[in-house]
């Protein structure tokens, strides 16, 4: 059985779509982002940050190599990765010391938003009966965010095409897409 790699900007449905993979497929769930929060608060020295801006994601990719070689390639587990520090540029330049992609099923998801304000009710929706950070926020805030969660998603589609990666966008039709790219995962692992 192959790792699965789930990436993507946050709100874009990755958890989910983990969480589905690892009930249908039997693997193990890694939450990534857990890790990058272990590594922030655990070593301050090495100057990492949630964001991702080039600077920060240059600093944090030589542990995430090693977590996904170290557990998807050596631990005797498969596993369903994913997190939005997973970024096409970092899956797409493993280089050969890393040959995870050989028993890997890399995809990103994204969310180009069409309709900010259809997008901003499914927020709200998924808020209301599950903890996330998006709860206590202004719909002024929120729209912000969902800008640029939409710019970023761009930027992660044009990667995702230029290394030949797959990427489902999940802003219209939220589980069509997450069902295309579960689909997608399960044909290939």
């Amino acid at each position: 059985m192959k790792n699965v790699i789930i990436g993507g900007p946050s709100r874009s449905g990755k958890s989910i779509l983990a969480r589905r993979l690892s009930e249908s497929l039997k693997l193990h769930a890694m939450p990534v982002d857990m890790a990058v929060v272990s590594l922030i608060a655990g070593f301050p020295e090495l100057q990492l940050t949630w964001s991702n801006d080039e600077a920060s994601l240059n600093r944090l990719a030589p542990y995430l190599r090693v977590l996904l070689c170290k557990l998807g390639l050596r631990s005797g587990f498969s596993y369903v990765f994913e997190g939005n520090h997973l970024t096409p540029g970092l899956i797409g330049n493993l280089g050969p010391e890393y040959p995870i992609l050989e028993k890997a099923v890399p995809l990103f998801l994204g969310a180009v938003s069409a309709n900010p304000n259809a997008r901003l009710r499914r927020m709200r929706e998924y808020a209301s009966s599950n903890a996330c950070y998006t709860k206590s926020m202004s719909d002024e805030d929120l729209l912000k965010l969902i800008a640029d969660l939409s710019e970023e998603s761009r930027r992660v589609k044009q990667r995702c095409e230029e290394l030949g990666l797959a990427y489902f966008d999940t802003a219209d039709d939220f589980d069509a897409a997450l069902d295309a790219a579960k689909k997608y995962a399960e044909s290939r692992a």
